[in-house]
Order: C-alpha cells, then structure tokens, then sequence
C-alpha cells in the first residue's frame, strides 16, 4: 500500500507534540472509504477485534467514546468532537436505513408548518432507501402548503406537499397543521 509521510498532532503523556508518520495514500477518495470500513470491520492484524464496540454501538456517542476506548486517537477530546461535528451538521440522519415504507395514498388538503417546527424535509420519507436532504421545513414557515400525498412508514405518518404548484418533498406530519 502506498504511503505518504506528513507531519501529524499526538497528545502523550498529557501535552500536545508533533510528530512524522505514515499515512496511507489512495487513489481515490470510495478506496479510502472502503478501507476506513474495512478497518473497523475486521480489526487490526493484531486484533480483529479492536473496533467490535464501535461497531456494535447503539448511536453515535457510544460509538465515539467507543473509537477514544479502542485507541483510535489520541486526543483525549476526540469523542466530544465528534459528537460535536455530527450534531453540528445533523449527520446522524444517516445513521437510519432500514424505515419500511407500510402505505402510501394521494391526499388533498392545505397546511402550514408548525410554529417552531425545524424538522428536515426529505425527498423520500427518512429511512427509505434514496431519500435525500432537501430543505428544513422552517423555509416554507410564511408559504401556504399543499399536501399531495401521505405516507405511513414503520416509525412516523409523513406529508408530501407543494408550494405554488411544484412538488418539494417529505417531512413528518407533526410539523405541518392541516386546515
């Protein structure tokens, strides 16, 4: 495999020191991806399984404090940024792949969203396979909402609605009010 050596951060013996080390080089960036996934997958040769509790981790802080546990780096703080980076850009959104879509109607009504609702809106109900971000629903907070569709899948009833005529997406039945 490839390496390149770069100057790099440890935290030892309780202080910050820079040091040179090895670090892996890739041709492109699904290779890197895959080997990241198959390092937690199947461990280290000296331990196959050194990253079993991340993976066996019932939500992202488990599995942060998980990676600090196992050694995975050395900042002391690693965890805590992470949980950060992942609340701070809602990355936990892709933690949830295996929603079951249970049944689908056409509707027509009208709504607005709920003062205060800040849910996402989806382009497939969350959990489906192929739903992408499209917007928070505080965007639409001041347009009128027509909902076009309902949906029931195994964890939440979900409206799709339009504005001025053009389809926009899915979001949770608990941010929209119906009129």
């Amino acid at each position: 495999m490839p390496k390149v050596n770069m100057k790099t951060k440890e935290y030892v013996d309780g202080k910050w020191i820079e040091i040179q080390a090895d670090f892996r080089k890739y041709d492109d960036w699904n290779a890197s991806l895959d080997d990241h996934a198959e390092l937690f997958i199947n461990g280290t040769s000296w331990d196959k399984d050194k990253y079993k509790p991340v993976i066996e981790a019932s939500g992202y802080e488990e599995a942060a404090q998980a990676l600090v546990t196992a050694g995975y780096a050395t900042d002391p703080d690693y965890a805590y940024k992470l949980i950060d980076l992942i609340e701070q850009y809602d990355l936990a959104i892709y933690d949830k792949i295996d929603e079951k879509l249970l049944s689908t109607r056409k509707i027509s009504a009208y709504g607005e969203v709920k003062d205060g609702a800040n849910e996402t809106v989806w382009s497939e109900p969350y959990g489906l396979v192929g739903a992408q971000k499209v917007e928070k629903i505080s965007y639409y907070a001041r347009d009128d909402l027509q909902l076009i569709a309902e949906a029931k899948t195994t964890d939440a009833t979900w409206y799709q609605f339009a504005v001025d005529g053009k389809t926009i997406g899915w979001v949770k039945s608990d941010q929209i009010v119906r009129q």
